[in-house]
């Protein structure tokens, strides 16, 4: 299939299967693409590669630099080791939940959450800009945060100091003081 012309040069989509049958079927998914303009000449850029650009031309433009930081941190020491040599239009799904499964042996919920928000946003602009068809992040639920009641300390274990352990175990005696009568 003839894509066009991309810097001087002609650019073809070549497709081999097994069966004349499958490139048909192949041959006329490309011809749907085609018409909307969704079939691109270009490869889409891996997920390292598109973070970077994210990160640059799209939120650096958006977020000031303590809070790109933020974003980009986590990006660079967790998403971008384990995911970051797939293409963006090579992720699915059971990637990314493997993923997240991964990393919830090691960090928080509300931070593989963070992690999961930061990639739905860049994923939903390479959408925006014509680089995938679909945000396959959306696809994947973040792992739940589980809420812990906090139990407040007496008044009794407020009174032994700000630095000794209460005979409970509940930590250190300066948090929080519940007066009972």
């Amino acid at each position: 299939m003839d894509l066009g012309w991309v810097k001087g040069k002609r650019v073809r989509k070549r497709i081999t299967r097994p069966t004349r049958r499958e490139v048909v079927v192949e041959m006329r998914e490309l011809v749907r693409q085609a018409e909307p303009g969704r079939l691109t000449a270009t490869r889409p850029p891996t997920l390292a590669a598109w973070l970077d650009v994210y990160f640059t031309e799209v939120a650096a433009s958006r977020e000031p630099p303590t809070i790109l930081g933020g974003y980009k941190s986590p990006a660079d020491l967790h998403v971008i080791p384990a995911l970051g040599r797939r293409r963006i239009d090579r992720l699915c799904p059971q990637d990314i939940a493997g993923f997240y499964r991964e990393r919830g042996k090691v960090l928080a919920p509300a931070s593989v959450r963070r992690i999961h928000a930061m990639l739905r946003r860049a994923l939903t602009v390479a959408v925006r800009w014509g680089l995938i068809q679909v945000n396959r992040v959306t696809m994947v639920d973040p792992p739940p945060i589980t809420q812990t009641e906090i139990e407040p300390l007496t008044l009794d274990e407020a009174r032994r100091g700000p630095l000794t352990r209460s005979p409970t175990g509940r930590g250190l005696g300066f948090a929080m003081v519940r007066h009972r009568p």
